[in-house]
């Protein structure tokens, strides 16, 4: 998938946040805890979300844009934020010319009534869709259908919330250089909690170098 040039501040503020989410997450872990997988690009606009709900000029608004800004400089102010990442965002969603997929969708559910304004701006700035719900069935049912089925059950059933925040993210692309399906055999993957056989791909590269 080709590379889009995004806006200037957004790619180095999701690095950061990237870092000190991995940094956080990792600490205190010992050698058999499971393995982490993180999508800093999916927390990254759902705190946007959250910082066009936090009401200019309180601390919590503060907090979240000096942490969305970070490593973009001080100057950035919220709507000039808003801006790059509406830009970011379209430029991710936008069709790829080898045929690449890639979908980014967000979603705002509650349980409690929500300022029309606010549910007004998130979808004008980022595309947002929200909804009113009784339960997490909604939730799980938008998440399954954005990533054709790929996610089934984001938030188990009978979990508590008051308001939830959705990024979900679905890529499907063709490799550059194809694996052959005959050449995949079952190979011992080494994970935290013990080895186990995967269907490993395969795939030998010749190239030559020169002195």
């Amino acid at each position: 998938m080709t590379s889009p040039t995004c806006a200037p501040a957004v790619p180095g503020a999701i690095t950061n946040l990237n870092y000190a989410l991995l940094r956080a997450s990792l600490s205190g872990l010992d050698a058999s805890a499971p393995g982490i997988f993180l999508s800093p690009l999916s927390v990254y606009y759902a705190l946007a979300l959250a910082l066009n709900g936090a009401g200019s000029g309180s601390q919590t608004h503060k907090q979240l844009l000096s942490l969305l800004t970070s490593g973009a400089g001080n100057d950035l102010t919220e709507d000039m934020l808003n801006s790059e990442v509406a830009e970011h965002l379209s430029m991710l969603s936008a069709k790829d010319e080898d045929g690449a997929t890639m979908l980014v969708a967000n979603g705002i559910f509650t349980k409690m009534p929500v300022a029309g304004e606010f549910m007004s701006r998130v979808a004008q700035l980022f595309g947002a869709m929200s909804e009113q719900v009784k339960d997490e069935a909604p939730i799980n049912k938008w998440v399954d259908n954005t990533t054709q089925g790929e996610i089934k059950e984001l938030i188990a059933p009978g979990t508590s919330f008051d308001t939830a925040l959705v990024n979900a993210l679905y890529f499907r692309g063709k490799w550059a250089s194809p694996f052959d399906p005959d050449s995949t055999q079952p190979k011992l993957f080494h994970a935290p909690g013990g080895a186990r056989t995967v269907s490993m791909m395969r795939q030998t590269f010749q190239g030559s170098t020169r002195a």
